[in-house]
């Protein structure tokens, strides 16, 4: 006899957790670590301080941690904070690594575009 039962994915697996982070948040995330201020990684960021609250805030409801302790003038990591920041440091370097290996160009891609529009017209 041939089981037929659906077995449910794990609605924690990494890619479903993926899938709802905005993966910007990341890099604000590794700012705000190196700065241990909302208000000096905002303007590290080149954003206002409440963006850059409000993302903390979101990145907090992913990892379900506080991330952040007040602490004086700054803030204190926590301890998921710390080991967080190991591997999205890690991972955004590794990208930052090979971004320049891919570099984009805007004019090849719009005349490739053109030409295969063009050829299509054409028929």
């Amino acid at each position: 006899m041939i089981d037929n039962t659906i077995v449910p994915q794990e609605t924690n697996s990494v890619s479903s957790i993926l899938r709802g982070v905005d993966l910007n948040l990341l890099t604000i995330f590794e700012v705000v670590m190196q700065e241990r201020n909302m208000t000096r990684a905002a303007k590290v960021l080149g954003m206002s301080q409440p963006a850059v609250s409000n993302a903390i805030a979101r990145l907090k409801d992913v990892f379900n941690d506080e991330l952040f302790i007040r602490h004086g003038r700054g803030i204190q990591p926590t301890s998921r904070a710390e080991v967080l920041f190991s591997s999205i440091n890690n991972a955004l370097n590794l990208v930052r690594d090979e971004l320049p290996k891919c570099p984009f160009h805007p004019r090849e891609l719009y005349s490739q575009l053109f030409c295969e529009h063009a050829s299509h017209v054409a028929e």
